[in-house]
């Protein structure tokens, strides 16, 4: 039976997540995920080589999502978020600042702040882009 080395994702997922070997044994337990040795890891399939990345690629996915919300709640990004067919710009702000917004795609604009229509569950501030004055 072929044999997957998922040692590097293993290693990751035990330092910088905190995961231990018996939970990643729970997990992965109809994969037959084992220690071979003292420092490297195995699965019995490419289903579970799949399985284990993709727990590594869903831990990578979570810290990027905590490092964007960091930065909108310290003020230093907002991003435009669709709301109910209205787009929206999100973040940390006043009525008429002029703030740089971020696109999905990375591309960036600039923006004022317009009317202000509420805040999100995490407290930011959702407000409709707005005209400089005439």
């Amino acid at each position: 039976m072929a044999r997957h080395d998922v040692t590097t994702a293993v290693q990751e997922l035990m330092t910088d997540y905190g995961y231990t070997y018996t939970d990643l044994c729970d997990r992965f337990r109809s994969n037959f995920f084992g220690r071979v040795g003292e420092d490297r890891y195995e699965v019995s399939s490419r289903n579970g080589e799949g399985a284990v990345l993709a727990l590594l690629r869903t831990e990578h996915e979570r810290d990027a999502e905590k490092a964007r919300q960091a930065d909108l709640k310290s003020s230093r990004k907002c991003e435009w978020r669709k709301i109910s067919y209205e787009w929206v710009i999100v973040g940390q702000f006043e009525t008429g600042q002029v703030v740089t917004v971020t696109r999905r795609n990375g591309s960036t604009s600039q923006e004022v702040i317009g009317v202000i229509v509420g805040t999100t569950d995490d407290g930011l501030t959702m407000a409709l882009p707005g005209r400089l004055g005439r």
